[in-house]
Formats: C-alpha cells, sequence, structure tokens
C-alpha cells in the first residue's frame, strides 16, 4: 500500500460532498472488518441465542445502527462491524452514501474495534495476515481520516 498517499490523505478535512472514501482507506477498513469470522459467530453464539434474542447478524446490526451505541461485548460488535462489511461491500449497499446510518456505524465502528485483539476461535487468517502486515502508520493515518471525515453534515449528495 501506498503510505504516502495514505498519509496525505489523513490530514484531509473532509469533502462536504463526500459520498466514499478512497480505495486506501476502504481497504483499511474492510481488512480490520474481515479479520473477524463473522459467519462462525452468527452460526454459534447467535444461533444459540446468547445474544439477547438476535438470531441473526442482520438482526444484531439493526440496533447499533438505528441507536449508533455500541454494545458491551465486542464480540458483538465486531460482528456487526463484518455484517456491515459485507452489506455495504457486495449486498446491496454499494449505493449508499457515506451519510447513511450504515456508513456512521461502519465508521464509527472502525474506529472503536481496529485496536482491539480478536480472540483467536474467531480469528480469519488470511485476513488476520493480511492486517499485520499493514504498518501502524497506515492504520493510524486511516484512523485519522476517518475521524475528519464525521464532519460530514446533512443528508448528502443523492446518488443515482
Amino acid at each position: 500500500m501506498n503510505n504516502h498517499s495514505i498519509t496525505s490523505l489523513a490530514t484531509d478535512q473532509g469533502d462536504s460532498q463526500l459520498t466514499w472514501f478512497p480505495d486506501e482507506i476502504r481497504v483499511i477498513q474492510d481488512t480490520c472488518a474481515l479479520r473477524f469470522l463473522g459467519y462462525q459467530y452468527e452460526n454459534g453464539a447467535l444461533r444459540r441465542g446468547d445474544c439477547g434474542g438476535a438470531r441473526s447478524l442482520a438482526e444484531l446490526s439493526r440496533e447499533l445502527i438505528d441507536s449508533l451505541a455500541f454494545y458491551q461485548d465486542d464480540l458483538k460488535n465486531f460482528a456487526v462491524f463484518f455484517a456491515l462489511q459485507r452489506g455495504l461491500g457486495k449486498w446491496g449497499g454499494e449505493r449508499l452514501t457515506k451519510y447513511s446510518n450504515e456508513h456512521y456505524a461502519f465508521d464509527f465502528l472502525f474506529l472503536h474495534l481496529y485496536k482491539r485483539e480478536i480472540p483467536t476461535a474467531y480469528q480469519h487468517e488470511s485476513y488476520m495476515s493480511q492486517w499485520n502486515n499493514l504498518s501502524a502508520q497506515e492504520i493510524e493515518n486511516a484512523a485519522a481520516f476517518i475521524r475528519n471525515s464525521l464532519q460530514r453534515r446533512d443528508s448528502g449528495p443523492v446518488v443515482k
């Protein structure tokens, strides 16, 4: 990854018409989310009913997206972060702009989780390797860019 481009992005104060993040930032977010074995969590803890009644990633996600309040249990937060990555990347959320509740939740979850460890039982080996190959500076620059982006207001531009 080109560290210079991420460094210059991290100092950007945000664009009032921001619809999506640059690829360099999104790759870091995606890798962070995909290092968690979300489907394994869904098929285990959620199916057993260990998550306060939620039986799917979608049900678990809806509450957090609507409230923008983290769960006390970071496994639940990782599960929602994983589900949002899947949804925003290929399950119909591709057209949502950075002004959607889903993107706000995704960005806030990244900032909440990027420094946290995932229990071994839920680590995706390949994505953990990719995550560990990113430099601390690349990750921190991405986090700075995301923090700066949270200045976005209103409903944002319309994507047709």
